[in-house]
This record gives structure tokens, C-alpha cells and sequence, in this order.
């Protein structure tokens, strides 16, 4: 399989003349190879261009299903724990806020 580059010189910018050299160096492209220009037309042909995976490798350890399930108790436990006091089964004591205005004796 073969990689054909081409760019058109007409309207081309430094930018488009940057492009067309990283993707041939990105192919594996030989430094010394040569170029052809037909009319405003360049093109480069690369025979072998390199291959690269575009698999994304895994950033860490995956996770097996046994820390999943230690997670997730954990979570619960905490959202359990959260709950009774925010439930508790006893009422207030007295007027926790004080007293406002005059007494009403």
C-alpha cells in the first residue's frame, strides 16, 4: 500500500507547505525522496508509510469488579450514615434557637 501527498502550489500557504511536510514525515516518509511538480501540482508518493494504532492505551489498572463492589459499600455506608442523623428518631429538646421577641408570661 502507498500514501500519495499532493498540494496545489496555486493558492497554497506556508501553513498548507508545513502540513504537507509533517503528514509525509508522519508517514516515515525518506528525507531525500523526491518530489514531483506537475503544472501548479506537487505531490510526493511514500511506498511504505508507517502505521500507527490509533488504539488509546489504557491510563491505569482497570478496576475488577471487586473494588467496584468495596466503592459502591462504601458510598452506601456513608450515604446510610448520613441519613440516620439527618432522621434522627428523637425530638428536638426546648427552642434550640433561643427566644425572640417579648415574653408572652
Amino acid at each position: 500500500m502507498s500514501l500519495n501527498l499532493s498540494l496545489d502550489l496555486n493558492d497554497a500557504t506556508l501553513a498548507d507547505l508545513d502540513a504537507f511536510l509533517s503528514a509525509a514525515r508522519a508517514a516515515g516518509c525518506d528525507p531525500a525522496a523526491a518530489l514531483s511538480v506537475e503544472g501548479t501540482v506537487m505531490r510526493l508518493d511514500v511506498d511504505k508509510p508507517r502505521v500507527v494504532s490509533t488504539e488509546p492505551k489504557p491510563e491505569g489498572p482497570r478496576r475488577n469488579s471487586l473494588d467496584r463492589s468495596v466503592a459502591e459499600s462504601t458510598i452506601r455506608s456513608i450515604i446510610d450514615a448520613l441519613s440516620e442523623r439527618l432522621d434522627s428518631p428523637h425530638p428536638p429538646h426546648g427552642n434550640s434557637f433561643g427566644t425572640f421577641g417579648p415574653r408572652a408570661d
